[in-house]
């Protein structure tokens, strides 16, 4: 279309408010016609083609190759890639999107520069118009990243929020980004700096100034010798604190370590109360022996780490490498670091905590009823040879156990689940702490009681377990040079089991053929005769118990002088006395 304008003499004079005018009127033309060319145009391309199994984004991609359409949108509100099958037939480009987003909420808007703007909304082509088109408009933005003391920052990672679109910086820390919407913010992280948040509007330079963040540097860790900052050990040390320890319903400290440490392995190999300690290996078993890890308790190695309540942990440390290097042969596997809670002074704090679990096994196996095992025995035998006489189920008897799955011959033909027999669907766990912490300005305690119960999956279970602890840290100042310590701990376990070991119950559920009887209908209990010993009365404590008492005492006592005049330096010392003995029957 071509405007002209003509003036028949040019010697006439025209206003400057006329000129203008007419300058106005054209702009409006022009845009006006911009608009109505957008809108025609995605009114009469039309397009022909077939997509089998093929994602949405491939099918927007073969429509931007064959007209001037171009799409915008977040994969995050866009599913581009659900794939789909459509044939179009000489259809608009607003005919295909309504086969492509059908029964979805996708809103498409043509812009005026025949951009498509697919987004979350009602499933409509609109035309925004000029004044709309703004907010997607494409943008270029470029600047410089550095640090405090105006050095470059290369790998400066700069992500668009909430898109997966961005770009790092190079080795100038200069960087560039384009197709950036006007309302856009930009995420810049790089390691050791903290994360900047900018908002872009009609910014075209944007020069950012990271400042150093410190994770972790200045975290306290426990080593052999003592305790320093984290930014100041080069050797390999992991810790977790006394929240991460109580987190989980355990019974032990070592259970409780299963994945929150990075190079230790725990294995807990058995489920019986108070024999299911986890077995820990620090990166793997490196010696032919006992590869265990050193303990060290409050600077007392040897010590059981078990036998400790969880909630009287204030921090647990791994010694790798060379951080272990000062326990000398003894800590060939690792070592690890147990350091109770001390009393902080101030008015008394007293705190109670419990937690009451259940456990249950997670896979119960499948095993056949009294019908499918005599049909079982049955054609087994028919394929050893044996004569129909000699055989241990007759067809009469396999048809009588059939009838007695609903329970029609209890004494002759019984059906025994012996899982279901022996085991009860759950069994609890519970734990109880009671601890005051406290002092003076010269003196500090801290005194807990706990006690913990955890009972077996067995039907009146013979296995059971219980323990009680008693803590008691005391800390006294003398003068402002000595400091001295008492720690005493008692810890009391008592373990329960039945004659036969939960190992050997699983045997015997497993074994035993269902054809037998776990409990006559009168309540006696009966023979077995795969194994000699019923599972269901092994589990108890009828045919026999075992009663494991095992009695400990730590104590230790330990002073502390500051030598006058020369500050940070210390002379310790410790004496301690550890008593273990134990009453089997």
């Amino acid at each position: 279309m071509k405007i002209f304008c003509i003036l028949k003499n040019p010697n006439i004079g025209l206003s400057k408010n006329l000129i203008l005018k007419m300058k106005l009127t054209f702009l409006l033309m022009f845009f006006c016609l911009m608009q109505v060319s957008a809108t025609i145009y995605s009114q009469t391309t039309k397009f022909t083609f077939k997509a089998d199994n093929k994602q949405i984004v491939d099918v927007l991609r073969e429509i931007e190759g064959n007209s001037n359409f171009r799409f915008f949108y977040l994969r995050e509100q866009v599913d581009v890639e659900r794939r789909v099958s459509i044939t179009a037939n000489d259809a608009t480009v607003e005919q295909i999107l309504d086969e492509l987003f059908k029964g979805r909420e996708i809103s498409y808007e043509l812009m005026n520069d025949f951009l498509i703007v697919l987004s979350k909304g009602d499933n409509k082509l609109r035309d925004l118009g000029a004044n709309s088109s703004g907010y997607f408009q494409q943008r270029t933005v470029n600047g410089k990243v550095t640090d405090t003391s105006g050095q470059p920052l290369p790998g400066v990672s700069i992500v668009i929020k909430g898109t997966t679109q961005g770009t790092v910086t190079n080795t100038s820390g200069e960087y560039t980004l384009t197709n950036l919407p006007v309302n856009a913010i930009l995420d810049f992280s790089f390691v050791g700096m903290a994360t900047v948040e900018i908002q872009v509007n009609n910014q075209t330079t944007i020069d950012v100034i990271m400042q150093e963040q410190a994770i972790g540097l200045e975290e306290v860790v426990a080593v052999g010798y003592g305790v320093q900052k984290k930014v100041n050990v080069i050797g390999s040390v992991e810790s977790v604190t006394s929240e991460e320890l109580t987190l989980n319903p355990v019974s032990n400290v070592s259970n409780t370590l299963a994945g929150r440490l990075p190079g230790a392995i725990v294995l807990q190999e058995s489920g019986e109360p108070g024999n299911n300690d986890a077995r820990i290996l620090i990166r793997g078993i490196a010696t032919l022996g006992d590869a265990s890890p050193l303990i060290v308790v409050d600077g007392i190695p040897g010590r059981d780490l078990n036998s400790i309540d969880p909630w009287d942990i204030e921090s647990l440390t791994i010694l790798k490498d060379a951080s272990a290097a000062i326990y000398g042969a003894r800590s060939a596997n690792g070592v690890i670091l147990v350091t109770t809670k001390r009393g902080t002074g101030g008015v008394p704090t007293f705190k109670y905590e419990f937690f009451e679990g259940i456990k249950q096994p997670t896979v119960v196996p499948e095993l056949l009823n009294s019908y499918q095992y005599a049909v079982r025995k049955r054609e087994g035998e028919i394929d050893q040879g044996i004569p129909e006489n000699s055989m241990t189920f007759s067809l009469e008897d396999i048809e009588k156990y059939k009838e007695g799955l609903s329970g029609e011959y209890p004494w002759a033909y019984p059906n025994t689940n012996w899982w279901d027999a022996t085991y009860k669907e759950w069994s609890n766990i519970r734990h109880h702490t009671f601890s005051v912490n406290g002092g003076s300005n010269n003196s500090r305690y801290y005194v807990s009681f706990g006690t913990q119960y955890e009972n077996g999956l067995e039907k009146k279970s013979a296995f059971k377990y219980n323990r009680y602890n008693l803590k008691a840290n005391l800390d006294f100042d003398l003068n402002k040079y000595i400091n001295v310590g008492l720690d005493l701990s008692g810890v009391v376990q008592d373990k329960g089991a039945g004659s036969q070991g939960t190992l050997a119950t699983m045997y015997g559920v497993v074994l035993t053929d269902p054809t037998n009887v776990a409990i006559f209908p009168n309540g006696l209990p009966g023979p077995d005769r795969t194994l000699g010993w019923n599972p269901v009365i092994a589990a108890t404590d009828a045919t026999g118990f075992e009663d494991d008492n095992v009695y400990r005492l730590y104590s230790k006592i330990n002073a502390k002088i500051k030598v006058p005049r020369i500050e940070n330096l210390s002379i310790s010392t410790y004496y301690s006395y550890d008593l273990y003995f134990n009453i089997n029957k």
